[in-house]
């Protein structure tokens, strides 16, 4: 079994994965290089998608991830009703 840091994730269907519309299928990887969606007709290199799509998500985990509970504590969604007064 391969062992990964804490947090990292393995990436599955990176160039099968539109990075338009998010359709995933085997479908759209017509050839080793060549994608085309088969729902919105994007196409590109499978590798050009592949790397879009793993950029993508590790922005998605960079952004979910947080480094003090300062910050952790901003993310989060409000847990009661709150009151804007304005300023008279």
């Amino acid at each position: 079994m391969e062992r990964r840091p804490s947090g990292v994730r393995a990436t599955t269907n990176t160039s099968r994965k539109c990075p338009e519309c998010q359709h995933t299928s085997a479908e759209n990887r017509k050839t080793q290089a060549k994608f085309v969606c088969v729902e919105c007709g994007f196409s590109a290199h499978a590798d050009f998608v592949a790397a879009v799509n793993v950029k993508e998500a590790g922005l998605a985990l960079l952004a979910c991830s947080q480094p003090s509970p300062e910050a952790r504590a901003s993310c989060q969604e409000p847990t009661e009703a709150t009151r804007v007064q304005s300023c008279a």
